[in-house]
């Protein structure tokens, strides 16, 4: 049962921080969109800061759980970077409001070093999801070894700057093409066999 009531806290205060932000979002906001009072709130995390934390960590598991379902069932590192790529062009496209609440805790991140900390919490695992990725392919004889040392950071960082980019101003490119490009390239710079591209599928 507290399992339950957590959860319906936290999908609250997503709901309500994707509506009216981090700073815009008071408890009373939060009980009153899970239909609870204050002090029930309060008994499960003791300050707004302590539920803000834990939501953080909440979002990016949903992010981590969608892809991880997508890319479950294949087996080819190479499909599964690529269909990484595809899963976050879907984010941005279905879930806006996901990408708008991670880069609020982002821009939290640049002024509060509890919420800071917190961040680079969740960007590591977010490399870590992807470094076990590039780590199949190099154990394949797909991928140089010393991709491990920059893909990770380097695809989060084309993750998450297609989604920002996508989320402010959805005009601006081709979705479907900068997708595309983004991991022919990136994938181009891990090949073992890097004059014949042709062997990443």
């Amino acid at each position: 049962m507290e399992e339950i009531r957590r959860e319906q806290i936290l999908q609250a205060a997503y709901r309500c921080v994707a509506q009216k932000s981090i700073n815009g979002t008071r408890m009373k906001d939060i009980a009153r969109e899970a239909g609870i009072s204050q002090g029930v709130i309060h008994y499960y995390f003791q300050t707004k800061e302590k539920l803000l934390n834990e939501l953080l960590a909440w979002s990016l598991q949903e992010y981590l759980e969608g892809a991880l379902n997508k890319i479950t069932y294949e087996k080819d590192p190479v499909k599964r970077l690529k269909t990484l790529f595809k899963y976050q062009k879907q984010v941005v496209k279905e879930r806006a409001d996901l990408v708008t609440v991670f880069y609020d805790f982002w821009v939290q991140g640049t002024k509060q070093p509890d919420v800071r900390d917190k961040m680079k919490e969740q960007f590591k695992l977010y490399r870590d999801f992807i470094h076990r990725i590039v780590q199949e392919g190099v154990h394949m004889g797909t991928f140089k070894e010393e991709a491990l040392d920059y893909v990770p950071g380097l695809t989060v960082g084309l993750l998450e700057g297609f989604a920002i980019q996508q989320v402010i101003d959805p005009d601006c490119f081709d979705a479907s093409l900068l997708a595309e490009k983004s991991v022919e390239i990136l994938l181009h710079t891990m090949a073992r066999d890097w004059d014949n591209p042709d062997n990443l599928g």
